[in-house]
């Protein structure tokens, strides 16, 4: 059997197709969460807590976005 091949699935949908995106924008969002305890902690300014808040949402969009584009296999459950 080849490498990668899931057996029992088909070859095209053995691999996500936006998996490094996808872990750069999460490792993004726990980076904004690290700026958001910061913030919180040294009291800082709630127009910076607001912007970042409103980024984290924007990456976390992206992130859903990239996952309905991944090829969807016979087996899974919604």
């Amino acid at each position: 059997m080849r490498e990668g091949v899931i057996p029992g699935m088909p070859d095209n949908n053995r691999y996500m197709q936006h998996r490094d995106i996808i872990t750069r924008k999460l490792e993004m969002t726990e980076g904004n969460i690290s700026k958001l305890e910061s913030l919180l902690s040294r009291g800082g300014d709630i127009q910076d807590f607001k912007m970042i808040l409103e980024q984290t949402r924007d990456i976390i969009q992206d992130v859903k976005d990239y996952v309905q584009r991944e090829p969807r296999t016979s087996g899974e459950f919604n």
